[in-house]
Formats: structure tokens, sequence, C-alpha cells
């Protein structure tokens, strides 16, 4: 299935999928790191008085045609399914710290959002870029399952990132774009599950979990969780790099 690809990609940059767009978009996607964080309770290292400081140093944008493709195939089944079967999805825009990135248009039918997900080093970070997410490498003792983790507290992603460069100090995001579809709303945990439970609404299992603070693992949750079990309802759209005081 060809697809339009997003009017601001550039294609024929000649230098790979990884676009430099430091200029235009390294203020923008550090007030939003900075201004995604919870209390201090809430988060581990580095917390969010260290995000709250966060600089960005590098932004670069993904454009992988094919990849994008598939997304997008994705993106038009679910949409169809809803729109046939007269589906009606419990909405996660209103429970999600969304930035107002430019020329970005999210489907809020199909739960389409941009979440963080933290790597643990730059050559992960853009090994995902380019390959895009596996859930077979995922491990089935997450506490929703083996799937693909992602929020939308800066402070929560960052926990999962060690420094890419020890000299100076840089982490690694990856800013997606992910496709939740009809969640669960979780209220427990899914430990060792592959998929989510089955949906009777639409007869086949659930398209994501949502862990809602203070709602999901019985209470305890300290943030809003975003888990995904196919890589074709993710597309990372940019790698960030940032430092922290």
């Amino acid at each position: 299935m060809k697809t339009r690809t997003p009017p601001y990609w550039k294609h024929d940059n000649g230098k790979g999928p990884l676009v430099d767009n430091t200029h235009f978009m390294s203020k923008l996607v550090q007030e939003w790191l900075r201004n995604a964080v919870g209390s201090t309770h809430d988060c581990r290292f580095p917390g969010p008085s260290k995000m709250k400081g966060a600089t960005v140093t590098k932004v670069q944008r993904i454009e992988i045609p094919h990849s994008w493709d598939i997304y997008q195939a994705k993106k038009c089944k679910l949409i169809a399914e809803f729109k046939t079967k007269r589906i009606c999805l419990p909405r996660l825009k209103a429970q999600t710290h969304q930035p107002k990135l430019p020329d970005v248009d999210l489907d809020e039918n199909v739960n389409e959002l941009f979440l963080f997900h933290g790597t643990s080093t730059l050559k992960v970070g853009k090994l995902i870029a380019e390959q895009g997410m596996d859930n077979r490498v995922a491990d089935d003792k997450g506490l929703y399952g083996a799937g693909c983790y992602f929020a939308d507290w800066s402070c929560k992603s960052a926990q999962y990132t060690d420094k890419a460069s020890p000299s100076s100090g840089t982490h690694v995001f990856l800013l997606c774009r992910v496709l939740m579809g009809f969640p669960c709303m979780i209220r427990g945990n899914a430990i060792h599950k592959r998929r989510p439970d089955q949906n009777e609404d639409t007869n086949r299992p659930y398209d994501s979990i949502f862990a809602q603070k203070g709602v999901a693992n019985q209470g305890d949750q300290k943030h809003n969780e975003y888990v995904v079990f196919e890589s074709t309802q993710v597309y990372p759209e940019y790698l960030v790099q940032f430092t922290l005081p």
C-alpha cells in the first residue's frame, strides 16, 4: 500500500533516513521534555527536577517511506474496522500530555498519539529508528507483557536511558507515533502475556494496553504507560539526543 508521506519530509536529502532537524525542532522538543513531567515522588532517577533542566542537543527526523506505508496501512485497517462495526472507542487523548508539533495531524479515531520511548544508547536508538520496533526481543516479565512500552511523561522514559556518550552525558529518546486503537484499560497487570486479552467488541484481542496512573496495577501505577504488541502500530519519527544538569 503506497501512501502519501508527510509534507515536511525531504526525501532526497541523500544522507540516509536520518534527517537533521535540530534547527527547527530543538526548542519545541526541549519544551516538551521539560513540561511533560510528573511529581517528584512519581519518578525514579533522573526525576522531574532534572528533566525540567533538559537541554536538547540534536533532533533527527526519521524518513523511511516503506515503514511509513506499513504504519499507515495498519492505521487504515483499524479505521475501516471501527467504522464498519460502529465501534465506540475509549478516547485516550484527554488523559495524555500531547505536544503541539507543526504539521503533525494525529487521528484520535484510532487513538493515535505521540509518545516517548527511552533507549539505552545512541546505537540502539539508531537501530530502532532504521529497523523499527521488534516485539520478538521484548521481555515477557514486563508488568504489562512482552510489548513495546511508551510514556507521555519524559521523566518516566528517561529512567530507561543510560548515557549514550560517557564524555558528553548524552541521553536518547525516540518520539514515536503510536496507534493504540482499542486499548485494554487494564486494572491489574499482564505479566508473561504476549498479546492483550480478547476484546468482546471486536471479537479479537485488544490493540494495546493502557496502564493509567492510579488505576492499573491495582491502583499502584505511578505513570501512564502505553503498550503495543505489533510493530506495525509504531512509527518512530524523531531521534532526540539531550543532556541533563
